[in-house]
């Protein structure tokens, strides 16, 4: 154990309850993440949101109510996708019928 940093096997854990764990650079550095799977963002549902005083511009987690990906702009969580987050599968079905419709 460092500090507040506790190692176990494949587990690097902050055990300080509420605390931040940062990963910095310097310059032009960045935080890399190597291999070919992927990366997992924190999950949860709209009611288990972070506190407004908990959260920071930027943090990005996946909203299982509604299906999205989503960041805290600091006045709201948006959709990373943006205000125009595209149609939803209901949405381009009446277009396709209202298209069939109209040219027949």
């Amino acid at each position: 154990m460092f500090d507040n940093i506790a190692i176990n096997t494949n587990v690097l854990r902050n055990i300080e309850s509420n605390a931040v764990t940062v990963f910095d650079n310097t310059d032009l550095g960045y935080v890399k993440f190597e291999g070919t799977s992927g990366l997992v963002i924190p999950i949860g549902g709209s009611a288990q949101r972070p506190p407004i005083q908990n959260s920071e511009v930027g943090m990005m987690r996946f909203n299982v109510d509604d299906a999205r990906v989503e960041i805290w702009d600091g006045f709201n969580w948006i959709s990373i996708a943006g205000q125009e987050a595209g149609l939803s599968r209901t949405d381009a079905e009446v277009i396709a019928f209202e298209n069939i419709i109209a040219i027949g």
